[in-house]
Order: C-alpha cells, then structure tokens, then sequence
C-alpha cells in the first residue's frame, strides 16, 4: 500500500491507512516522503504502523517519466510491481466498510481504479478521445484524452477515466515498459505540457486499462466525494481537493472511521493516537 505524503496530510494518512488495512486484512505500507516530513513525523507513521518503510522521493529513478506531479510515484509503482501487487493509496481516503471488489482484485492479482466520473468504463482509447473532442478545456488530463488516437498506440489499447487517488496494479503487468512508451508519446504530442500536474493520473489510467482483468470500482459504493450527502451504501470515500472541507463530511466521517478502528481487536488502544 503505497502513497505520497506531506507534512500537512500525516494524521490524515494515519487514518486511512488503518481503515484500509482493516478492511483488507494484508499488506506492508511504503510512504514517499515528498520531503517535506520531519524527524518526528516519521516516527509517529512507524509508531502507528509497523510494518512501513519510508523513501525519500530523491531517491527514485525516474527512467525517463516527468520529474513531480506525483510522478515519481507512478514510477516507484513499476518498479514494484516487478514482484508485487500495489494498491496506491492517497491520504484522503476512507475506507468505511467491507470493500470485496478490492479484496478480490488484489487476490486474483488484477488491476482496479476507483472510478473518476460516474460512468467511467474501460473501453477503446477511439471512444475516450470522441469523448473529449468538444470539451474546451485546456487541463492536461483532458488534452492528452483528446491526443489518444494521435499518438499510434496499438488498435486494441484501451483507456478509462479513473483517478488515481485508488488504484490496484497487478504483479507482472508491465506498468514500467507500457506507462513509459505512453508517456514518451504523450510528450511527443503535447510538449511541455505533459508534465504539468495531471499528467500522472493519465499514465495511471492508461496502464490499469490495458492490464488483464481490470476493472473500475464504481459509484456510490466507491465513490470520489463531490460535496453534498454521502449515499448510505457507500464503503469507500476518496475527498477529491477542497472537497474533504466540504460540510465537514471528511470530519465526521474520519470520526466514525476513527471509532471503528479503537472497536477492532486487531488494532488495539494504540489507534487512540491516531485522533490526537
């Protein structure tokens, strides 16, 4: 379980990490220090979670892929999965409730994304360009959606509007060869803008798509929050920007994610902490 973090997001992560390892019942955490967390940060992550190594974000090969905008991360990612399944876990997740269609993916060794609007599929890259073809943005993620039949990729690739906030990606898939051929034709096509924040998240969408048996985890089961009431069905939140400050739904859903754990006897009175 892997995930980028800053000083700001600590107490954060602490608590999604936890809920979603109660909920899976496996799994190491690795954290990528973005740099900026302290001495005494990285104490409390290893107080509250043993089994974590902390990387210093410095120290990954990049090979080729953008320098920030989380791709660093997506880097580390294909490296691992050479001989490991990877769940990316941002720190702004909630993981409420039983969440099978993970545990499943992660037990047949298939990729997932949480889905990045209500209808996202994994379908032909021909469908997801003639998607974007009148949108008017000039965000990279939508640009590069647009490129995606521009850029030669093969007749059967495939791509999905997931986020990367949640996403699987299987042992021996290949995310290092696929996401940099991907990324070299996308900075090919768009220039300097392919490596504007954004970016990543389509490098992750397009290796999830094309990895056997993936599939999207989809609304309102999984559900990245736009504000407004959460469904009561919901087991899994991803609080996408300013969103998790939205009504105070991120407060009082950690809360209850919070009590939870202090009831879990595998946890134990040690996640009293993680509130402090």
């Amino acid at each position: 379980m892997l995930s980028m973090l800053n000083t700001n997001h600590v107490t954060m992560y602490l608590v999604a990490a936890k809920t979603l390892h109660r909920q899976l019942g496996r799994g190491r955490f690795l954290v990528v220090d973005d740099g900026t967390l302290t001495d005494a940060q990285k104490a409390r992550i290893r107080h509250h979670l043993p089994l974590v190594d902390i990387v210093p974000i410095r120290s990954i090969d990049r090979a080729g892929l953008p320098k920030g905008g989380t791709w660093e991360r997506l880097a580390l990612i294909a490296e691992l999965t050479e001989h490991s399944y990877v769940v990316q876990m941002d720190a702004d997740t909630l993981a409420l409730r039983d969440i099978p269609e993970v545990a499943r993916q992660i037990q047949t060794n298939a990729s997932f994304t949480i889905n990045g609007d209500p209808d996202s599929a994994i379908e032909p890259v021909a469908v997801s360009s003639l998607r974007m073809a009148n949108d008017p943005s000039t965000h990279v993620q939508t640009l590069a959606e647009r490129a995606l039949t521009q850029i030669g990729l093969d007749a059967g690739a495939r791509y999905v509007r997931g986020c990367s906030g949640f996403a699987g990606f299987a042992r021996g898939s290949d995310v290092g060869p696929r996401v940099r051929d991907f990324s070299a034709r996308m900075e090919q096509a768009l220039g300097a803008k392919w490596t504007e924040w954004g970016s990543e998240q389509v490098g992750s969408n397009f290796v999830v798509a094309n990895a056997p048996g993936a599939i999207v985890l989809s609304a309102p089961r999984y559900l990245n929050y736009p504000g407004g009431q959460v469904p009561p069905d919901t087991s899994f939140l991803h609080f996408i920007g300013p969103s998790r400050f939205s009504n105070g739904t991120y407060r009082r859903s950690a809360g209850l994610a919070i009590e939870a754990l202090l009831r879990s006897e595998a946890d134990g009175t040690s996640l009293r902490r993680v509130a402090a």
